[in-house]
């Protein structure tokens, strides 16, 4: 796992609990002076994550992460 700091750990381990077909909203979850901080944590745990035959992906306007099976 990925040793970040205490946020990017939290976003991190999120990202890790979200069940397959769950959408996180980055808007109505992510304070707005934490989202480009949170976006970048999200495309990292994408690229670099062990996979569990699950992927998470962000939305085209990046508001929103969707765990699905591969």
């Amino acid at each position: 796992m990925w040793k970040g700091s205490d946020y990017e750990d939290k976003v991190w381990k999120l990202c890790a609990s979200l069940k397959v077909g769950d959408e996180f909203s980055i808007i109505e979850n992510v304070a707005p002076e934490r989202r480009e901080k949170f976006i970048e944590v999200v495309k990292y745990y994408i690229d670099h994550r062990c996979s569990d035959s699950t992927e998470i992906e962000l939305n085209d306007e990046y508001t929103k992460i969707k765990k699905y099976l591969k």
